[in-house]
């Protein structure tokens, strides 16, 4: 750097680890835990870096400047809204599909009972010779 700004800012410190995912969703599900991971990584001094999705362009996630805690936070607040509007379709659909007698819910029988998924999955495999067929 050169001209006069340059004496006055501090050298910018690189942290001597960094921690790298491909996607941020492979730490992180909502917006505290892209905080709590964030906090993690400036508590050690850990570089954060992200390779794809929206946050990919930043050299440091975890890095303490303002800019850096903005664009988190704004990129991170959509992304929860995303998802809040994603959970909300999903309860109306379901009820929706309960009012018109097409939802059955989550399978039915558990895994030791007749019917249960645990002899359904058998009775499957046994019908391409993968098990033998259980006794009744």
């Amino acid at each position: 750097m050169t001209g006069p700004r340059s004496a006055r800012s501090p050298p910018r410190r690189t942290p001597a680890i960094s921690l790298t995912v491909s996607e941020l969703f492979r730490l992180c599900r909502d917006l505290l835990d892209i905080h709590a991971v964030r906090n993690w990584c400036q508590a050690r001094g850990v570089a954060l870096r992200v390779l794809s999705g929206p946050l990919s362009n930043l050299h440091d996630l975890a890095a303490n400047d303002a800019t850096t805690a903005v664009i988190i936070n704004v990129i991170t607040a959509v992304g929860q809204f995303q998802r809040d509007i994603q959970n909300e379709l999903t309860v109306e659909g379901i009820a929706a599909a309960e009012a018109e007698g097409r939802y059955r819910g989550p399978g039915t029988g558990s895994w030791g009972e007749p019917g249960g998924r645990a002899n359904r999955l058998a009775d499957l495999l046994s019908g391409q010779g993968v098990l033998p067929r259980p006794s009744a």
